[in-house]
């Protein structure tokens, strides 16, 4: 799957805010601080799938280029799921959004079955990546309206 939109902040504040919860992510899942998110680390975290089993996954941070592109790797016995946020800059107030989301797997029948439910979940899946990626938006645009509120105080 994958989602472009133009959002009206810069890349800059949308990959801060990106970076900041991967690293309450990262400290809910490990009660680690982590002050540099680097490529290559990982981390266990627990998850339910869609029937509420729970699970661990692994998670992988496989490209981490600040402020242009994320692209995480999370690892279940299914296969890897992949999740990329490719930024690019409009102007100083307006950033273009790649969002993609992918799985691979080693189990052909896994792939399959990915492939057959890409299809019948397309629009619930584009519907919660397109109100994740408009929250993010409006969270950004939110802290600059108090911001300058607090300045106009």
């Amino acid at each position: 799957m994958e989602i472009i939109r133009n959002l009206n902040v810069n890349a800059e504040e949308l990959f801060n805010l990106l970076e900041d919860s991967l690293k309450v992510d990262i400290k809910t899942c490990t009660d680690e601080d982590i002050e540099n998110i680097e490529q290559g680390f990982s981390y266990t975290k627990r998850v339910k799938n869609k029937i509420g089993s729970a699970g661990d996954v692994i998670v992988t941070i496989e490209e981490f280029c600040k402020p242009t592109l994320y692209k995480g790797k999370i690892y279940s016995n299914q296969g890897f799921n992949y999740v990329t946020y490719n930024l690019k800059e409009i102007d100083s107030e307006n950033t273009e959004v790649t969002y993609t989301e992918d799985f691979i797997s080693d189990k052909t029948m896994n792939n399959m079955n990915f492939k057959i439910m890409s299809k019948v979940m397309k629009k619930q899946s584009e519907k919660k990546a397109n109100r994740l990626i408009s929250a993010m938006e409006s969270y950004i645009l939110d802290q600059k309206r108090n911001e300058e509120q607090e300045c106009q105080d």
